[in-house]
């Protein structure tokens, strides 16, 4: 009686261990998902960086200045 009444515990905690495991990889899909969709800045090392989009990678982060205009090195303007 004790043994059939242990296998049956085993099975239970069995069947409750894969149900959790289970939920925690549908739970960390669909984490992955959302984050995948949401679009919000993500921290990165560099100042720009791939990230994924509904429409593909993209590049975003901030970007080199324009050059302004080339100054004048020559000897006369030289205090």
């Amino acid at each position: 009686m004790m043994a059939k009444f242990g296998k049956l515990l085993w099975q239970a905690m069995r069947c409750c261990g894969r149900a959790l495991r289970d939920l925690y990889g549908d739970l960390e899909q669909a984490s992955e998902c959302y984050w995948l969709s949401s679009r919000a800045a993500v921290p990165r090392p560099g100042p720009m960086a791939w990230v994924p989009s509904l429409d593909g990678y993209r590049l975003v982060g901030s970007h080199l200045p324009e050059p302004g205009p080339p100054a004048d090195t020559s000897s006369g303007n030289r205090p």
